[in-house]
């Protein structure tokens, strides 16, 4: 350093050790010792250049020359433009400029002495144009150059017979800086905001406060995350977290570098190519000689990562180390003119094809650190302390199937139940639920390939529920929609879920009541905080609900809520629960992976290497530390920008997309014939309960890990970090068949019991759930004998005939019976066709009236002309219309002899034939014989017991028999008369006829359906002679015979036949006389009928 307030900075080299590596020596030079001193020596006609300083421009150049005979030419500022060259000879000196090169100028000489074989002290000095030089501090030479070279380095080029020695040789350059102002102005600096920026990669941004030891530094990565982190220092403690959590962690080593006070040391140190002025700072360039990483990285690599054994590895090691050899390093400083402050400056470094650049921005500050929050001290584990570059780390998620997997498996599980129902038809609304209003496409391999997430408006609620589980945003839209109409969700829109991004998979580890613990990196991923013993609730418990989580409203998208869901007797309420079912098997399928059964987080399994690095901006991350461990806090700022460069560079050019985590391996396994086949075999697994359902999977999972010697976390190593992630890093590679076949027969064992059991869970749950049937409509309808209906309670379309319908209709929360068609009494002479739905029918868009397994209907009432009980059986036969779906018909005939009508109730039994909860007592397979309330499942007890439910014959219908009436018809009415010379007899037909209704209840007559007496009298009466006088007498007396003829199978109908004697008939009007009784033997109702007849 020389020179009073101007800051000097200068390039040296002794030739001390016999090298001259700094220089191209041709033949003719080089390094010879004298006494015990080295000095370089040119001899003949050759040249010595300096092979830095191409770029110099105002600079003196100084050294030690002893010329033993002939001439050596001093070059100076030696460039592709020319040069100038001073020759030294004894007899003195001159000043010549060649440019360009080949084109000479003499510019002036000088006539001073120099001895030979003397060490002579020589300074040439240049400023713009302006030449000055010094021989033994002699000014010899001063010239100003009116068109002048303004750039270049030094040479010296001795002549032809010529032989000289030079030393101690050194450069000087002028910086036109105040060295002793801008110290000063930098050392007295006590509190400065920063901002440092490694582009692309890593921003610090902060202040530091050196009175009081303190520092608050945000960090994030570019472009656009920041700020991503925050570090508080104080007193040697450092505490940090990233913005989005509110855990705090303790920072390990040492506070963030001090940036400037490193600057100011390099500012003082380094060497100097320029320096200029713009606008109010001075621009600073500074070119370092002597890079590390450059200069020895075998070294430096091989400390840091060790001698690789994998042959890749060393191929990518040796490829780094080849870019860190072409790496070069340049500085510019801004300083200002005006306070001497160090503004900023940028180091950019490349190294091949790649490039970076560090920038600092330094800014006085008198804005006081706020001070460590409280909340720091008591939420930092003491026990784990990270790098300040590991708050930039991100996990994107802690592991699980990918969620198409979750689908298509979930699709398998009801298909599953299809094909093993094909037959009984217990389960028919899982696979075929008639409430969602239409036929849902199957979500298979295809489907997931081409439109990926599964549609509301097509696919089933739990093939929806199956993907969304894993949701870290808001819930799709349709969510909103489907529980609009619910009455908790109207008053709380977080009641079932959250809203606003709840990390739900947490709570996907584990079959029994351990869940995953909580692991300190789970910050990097911004979890729910721990609600149970340091960690989250299981698999199983977060699936279930109910009392085993606490508070309820973490997650209600549970087994117990979508009994709830259920309970509602509504389309919405069932699409919700098998919505919530969908959520629910998600978890027994992810408790089918050995990891989360085993309790062990994965994040990199789910993830390509190249994707993992990426997410976790992992080679950053590395690279910073790296860094760090190489350059130090207070180091030199030159090393950092290398070092990050390199070490990024070694790190990207190792991931790779073919190395990956087991779920990533199995993304597009696909079901192939061979699982197919060993699904069918397997079947449904039915458990006794919930909790069975996910022991099973779990034991499965893990004994077919352990079978295959597969280790947790699966394919995934520990990310070395520090401190280290563990199963964070994909280490499957895929290019290695004995690696991914152990993996891929662990998917081929796995699966098929995932769908198994998927498929008991849905049916366990239906079971659960399923209504006890009801009678839910009841009508009767007049028809002529032997027909079919065409649809419930028809059998002609458009023709109405019915004489009662009643229906179980909802209002408020209970059901009421409505009457659709006002009772009416049946009549006596036609078949009465009773129809029977059972219910629950009515939910949904369309009705599905229950399939029933066993029914009975029987009539029931007293019959009033006896007393004696009514008990009659009606077979009932099953049909179905698009109406009303299935439903049941059967006749009977309506019978009453007597003058009082009478009532019989209808006494309907029956069995569901879809599955109800067996171990359950009730069941729920009998009808509930109070439709009036709505049978529920207790979803707060282990045996779902069902609440409202009184299982029994339905009684709730009546029906009116009417009365008999009838009425005597004679045909022909009035007098009958005979002419016995013509005819030999006359007849007089008898008809009693029964009174009836039509379809539209009208009246009309029709056959009698009772029994009747016919009796014909012997005694009959001839009307008054001429004499006015009546005579009673036998028929045979008046010479005719009667005869009352009786229809058997006609017993309404009888035939009165008058044959006359013609020889003994006494002509004249006749009263005939007949007796009729109608009714049961118990009663008759007695009547006489009297006929007239004239014998003429």
């Amino acid at each position: 350093m020389t020179g009073v307030g101007k800051m000097m900075k200068h390039f040296t080299d002794n030739f001390e050790g016999g090298v001259a590596d700094a220089w191209e020596l041709e033949l003719g030079w080089q390094v010879e010792q004298e006494d015990s001193n080295y000095a370089l020596s040119g001899e003949g006609h050759s040249w010595a250049r300096l092979l830095i300083g191409q770029d110099w421009t105002n600079y003196s150049s100084r050294f030690r020359l002893k010329l033993i005979r002939g001439v050596i030419h001093i070059n100076y500022r030696v460039s592709d433009e020319g040069r100038y060259f001073i020759g030294f000879r004894e007899e003195g000196l001159y000043l010549k400029k060649e440019s360009p090169w080949g084109v000479f100028f003499d510019l002036t000489t000088s006539d001073s002495h120099h001895d030979l074989e003397v060490w002579h002290d020589i300074n040439i000095v240049g400023k713009e144009g302006h030449l000055q030089v010094y021989v033994d501090k002699i000014l010899e030479i001063d010239f100003t150059d009116a068109e002048p070279l303004i750039h270049g380095t030094i040479a010296f080029e001795t002549l032809d017979a010529s032989y000289a020695y030079i030393d101690d040789v050194s450069v000087i350059i002028d910086t036109g800086l105040m060295l002793e102002q801008i110290v000063e102005a930098n050392k007295s600096l006590l509190r400065y905001h920063f901002r440092i920026e490694y582009t692309p990669g890593v921003i610090y941004e902060g202040q530091i406060d050196l009175a009081d030891g303190r520092q608050y530094v945000q960090i994030g990565l570019t472009p656009g995350i920041f700020p991503l982190a925050e570090i508080f220092w104080d007193d040697e403690r450092g505490y940090g977290r990233q913005i989005q959590s509110d855990i705090w962690l303790r920072i390990r080593g040492g506070p963030f570098p001090n940036y400037l006070q490193s600057a100011l040391g390099l500012l003082q140190e380094s060497n100097i190519i320029s320096s200029r002025e713009e606008g109010p700072f001075w621009l600073v360039d500074i070119k370092p000689d002597r890079i590390p990483l450059r200069d020895d990285p075998e070294k430096f690599y091989y400390d840091i990562f060790g001698e690789p054994e994998d042959p890749q590895k060393k191929e990518f090691l040796e490829r780094v180390i080849e870019q860190a050899q072409s790496l070069e390093v340049s500085l510019q400083m801004r300083i200002s003119r005006e306070d001497y402050f160090i503004y900023g400056f940028t180091i950019q470094s490349q190294a091949q094809e790649m490039r970076s650049e560090l920038t600092a921005a330094f800014a006085p500050s008198q804005m006081e650190i706020p001070p460590l929050p409280e909340e720091a001290l008591q939420l930092a584990d003491p026990k784990v302390e990270i790098s300040l570059e590991m708050l930039l780390f991100h996990l994107p998620n802690i592991g699980g199937w990918v969620r198409k997997n979750h689908c298509i498996w979930a699709q398998r599980s009801i298909q599953l139940i299809e094909e093993k129902d094909a037959k009984k038809q217990k389960y028919t609304e899982i696979y075929q639920p008639p409430w969602f209003g239409k036929v849902l496409e199957a979500y298979t391999e295809s489907v997931a390939t081409k439109i990926g997430k599964p549609d509301e408006t097509k696919h089933h609620p739990i093939v929806l529920g199956a993907y969304y589980e894993d949701h870290t945003v808001k819930l799709e839209s349709f969510y909103d929609n489907w529980f609009a109409s619910d009455f908790n969700y109207k008053t709380n829109s977080n009641y079932y879920f959250k809203q606003q991004g709840y990390k739900r998979y947490y709570h996907h580890f584990g079959a029994f009541s351990e869940g995953l613990k909580y692991k300190w990196y789970f910050m990097f991923e911004g979890p729910a905080k721990p609600v149970k013993s340091g960690g989250y609730y299981s698999a199983r418990d977060w699936g279930y609900g109910g009392g085993r989580i606490k508070p309820p409203d973490l997650n209600r998208l549970t087994f117990t809520q979508a009994i709830q869901q259920y309970n509602r007797y509504s389309m919405e309420g069932k699409r919700n629960a098998y919505l919530m079912l969908g959520h629910v098997l998600h978890l027994l399928q992810d408790v089918g992976q050995p990891d989360h059964a085993k309790l062990v987080d994965h994040a990199g399994s789910a993830m390509t290497q190249a994707e993992a690095y990426k997410k976790y901006s992992y080679c950053w991350i590395l690279a910073a530390e790296i860094a760090l461990g190489l350059c130090g806090h207070e180091s030199n700022i030159l090393c950092w920008g290398p070092a990050i460069l390199t070490a990024f560079g070694f790190c990207d050019a190792w991931k790779s997309t073919k190395i990956m985590g087991y779920e990533t391996l199995i993304e597009k396994w696909s079901l192939s014939k061979k699982v197919e086949d060993k699904i069918k075999k397997t079947g449904i697994q039915k458990k006794p309960n919930y909790d069975a359902c996910f022991k099973s999977m779990s034991d499965f999972s893990i004994g077919t890990a352990n079978k295959l010697s597969l280790k947790s976390p699966l394919g995934c190593g520990t990310l070395a970090l520090v401190p280290p992630v563990p199963g964070a890093d994909p280490d499957i590679d895929t290019k290695d068949t004995k690696q991914t076949e152990p993996y891929f027969k662990l998917t081929e064992e796995i699966v098929p019991e995932i769908v198994g059991l998927g498929a008991g869970l849905i049916q366990l749950f239906y079971e659960t759930v399923n209504y006890p049937p009801y009678v839910e409509r009841v009508a009767i309808v007049h028809w002529e004998p032997g027909a079919k209906p065409c649809k419930f309670a028809f059998f002609k379309m458009n023709k109405d005939c019915r004489f009662y319908d009643a229906e179980w209709v909802m209002s408020k929360k209970k059901r009421v019976l409505k009457y659709r068609v006002k009772t009416q009494k049946l009549s006596l002479d036609r078949p009465a066709y009773i129809f029977i739905l059972f219910g629950p029918a009515n939910i949904g868009p369309k009705k599905s009236g229950r399939v029933m397994s066993k029914t009975n209907l029987r009539l029931v009432g007293t019959y009033p002309l006896t007393g004696k009980p009514i008990d009659i059986t009606v077979k009932l036969t099953s049909a179905k219309d698009n109406d009303v779906g299935q439903y049941y018909w059967g006749t009977f005939n309506p019978h009453n002899c007597g003058t009082d009508p009478y009532t019989l109730t209808l006494i309907v039994k029956g069995e569901d034939n879809a599955a109800h909860l067996a171990p359950r007592n009730p069941s729920g397979t009998e009808i509930d014989g109070n439709p009036a309330t709505l049978a529920k499942v207790d979803a707060s007890l282990p045996s779902y017991p069902w609440k409202d439910y009184q299982p029994g014959p339905d009684m709730n219908h009546k029906i009116k028999i009417s009365l008999v009436e009838w009425k005597l018809l004679v045909n022909p009415y009035g007098l009958l008369v005979i002419k016995p010379w013509l005819e030999a007899k006359g007849e007089v037909d008898l008809q009693i006829e029964q009174k009836a209704l039509n379809c539209q209840w009208e009246s009309y007559s029709g056959p009698l359906t009772c029994p009747v007496q016919w009796e014909l009298l012997n005694q009959v009466t001839k009307q008054s002679d001429a004499l006015g006088r009546a005579v009673t007498g036998l028929w045979r007396d008046f010479g005719f015979a009667v005869h009352l003829l009786v229809q058997p199978r006609q017993p309404g109908k009888a035939k009165l036949v008058i044959t006359p004697d013609v020889r003994k008939y006494t002509p004249g009007r006749y009263e005939i006389k007949v007796l009729y009784k109608v009714g049961e033997p118990q009663k008759l109702w007695s009547n006489i009928v009297t006929i007239l007849v004239e014998l003429l």
